[in-house]
C-alpha cells in the first residue's frame, strides 16, 4: 500500500508544494508519479561500511558509482534502489534531478523497530531532508 503526503503548512512538516510518497520497496511503481517532478529526494537504508546511524547524501550518479559492483537484483522480486534506478535508465525513463539520503542500518535482520543508533539519527535525517526540500 502506497501512501501520499501533501504539504498544507510548513510547521515542521513538508514545505508548501512538496509531496512525499511512501514507495515502500517498489521505486519502479512510483516512477510515473515522479516523472514530472522538479526534483526528487529519496530516503533509504545504505550499507556503506559506516557506523550505524551514519547519514549519507548522494546524487543518483554518485550512488551508482559507489554501488558499481552491486548486482541489479538477486531476483525479479527483489530490486534494490540501485537496481531500480539502473533499470529505469536502461528503459529510458525520465527521472528528475535527484538526491538520495541514506542512513547506515544497525541491523538488517528481520524484526521490528529501529536500532538505537538509527533512531537517534532520525532527527538529523529529517532536518537534512527538509533543508533539501526547502530548496525547491
Amino acid at each position: 500500500m502506497r501512501r501520499r503526503y501533501k504539504a498544507h503548512a510548513p510547521a515542521r512538516g513538508l514545505p508548501e508544494g512538496v509531496t512525499a510518497i511512501d514507495a515502500g520497496t517498489d521505486l519502479l511503481a512510483v516512477l510515473g508519479e515522479v516523472a514530472g517532478a522538479e526534483r526528487l529526494v529519496l530516503i533509504d537504508a545504505i550499507q556503506a561500511g559506516g557506523e550505524p546511524g551514519t547519514l549519507y547524501r548522494r546524487t543518483l550518479d554518485e550512488l551508482l558509482d559507489c554501488a558499481a559492483a552491486e548486482p541489479d537484483w538477486a531476483s525479479a522480486h527483489a530490486l534494490t534502489l540501485v537496481g531500480s534506478i539502473r533499470l529505469a535508465r536502461k528503459a529510458k525513463m525520465s527521472l528528475p534531478p535527484a538526491v538520495v539520503f541514506g542512513i547506515e542500518p544497525g541491523d538488517v535482520a528481520f524484526g521490528e523497530g529501529l536500532s538505537p543508533a538509527v533512531e537517534a539519527a532520525l532527527g538529523p535525517l529529517l532536518d537534512a531532508v527538509l533543508a533539501e526540500a526547502g530548496g525547491c
